[in-house]
């Protein structure tokens, strides 16, 4: 850890150098990585909702042919609560059955020539593209790799990362004294949560902008 420190610390001088970490267990985050100048902006990202488990599954098999009785739309249904890293599984085995039983075909064509080196015929694929019978198979060993449980752990994480910005919030916008429905009115708790920091003085703003100038 003391090394990492030790990095990050170095890189502060360099202005095209961005650190991003990423963990599924951010409960054991040690607080002194999250400190200012570090990684001091938490982004939540949840597991993908149906639009993005639709983009996910064209992204992982844009390069497969894919037959006509493929429905991306209905496995996106079928996968609520599937992370990327689940579809990917999904898509990767579909794959692999489909060149499995090309192999089992070309294993039986093989068996029926006298002298494989010299066929009396050409061997033909009958297995030109990964079918929706593929995805039935692999949907068979699809797996959750994320639980509820996991969710509500982060989201409880979530909801302390937008209790600490509120209570930022009251000290920069509204004040001790100002009790009313206005309080901390000037700052935008939604955006804070989703990036898990605190709002910034206005030369600390400046000066992060010249980090890209």
């Amino acid at each position: 850890m003391n090394q990492i420190l030790t990095e990050m610390d170095g890189v502060g001088a360099r202005k095209n150098v961005i650190c991003i970490g990423a963990t599924n267990r951010p409960d054991m985050i040690d607080p002194a990585v999250c400190r200012p100048g570090r990684l001091d902006q938490l982004v939540y990202i949840p597991v993908p909702d149906r639009a993005s488990r639709v983009k996910i599954f064209q992204s992982c098999m844009r390069k497969s042919p894919l037959a006509e009785d493929v429905n991306i739309e209905r496995m996106a249904d079928e996968t609520e609560g599937f992370s990327g890293a689940d579809l990917n599984e999904i898509c990767q085995r579909a794959c692999k059955l489909a060149i499995r039983e090309e192999i089992r075909q070309w294993t039986d064509w093989a068996q029926e020539q006298a002298d494989p080196k010299n066929p009396s015929s050409p061997f033909v694929s009958k297995i030109n593209q990964i079918s929706a019978r593929h995805f039935e198979e692999a949907f068979k060993f699809a797996r959750r790799s994320v639980t509820d449980k996991d969710v509500r752990k982060y989201e409880v994480f979530r909801q302390k990362m937008l209790a600490a910005a509120s209570g930022a919030n009251d000290k920069i916008g509204g004040g001790s004294d100002d009790k009313g429905d206005n309080a901390g009115a000037g700052v935008d708790l939604e955006a804070i949560a989703n990036m898990g920091g605190t709002p910034a003085p206005k030369a600390a703003a400046a000066e992060e902008e010249d980090l890209y100038a």
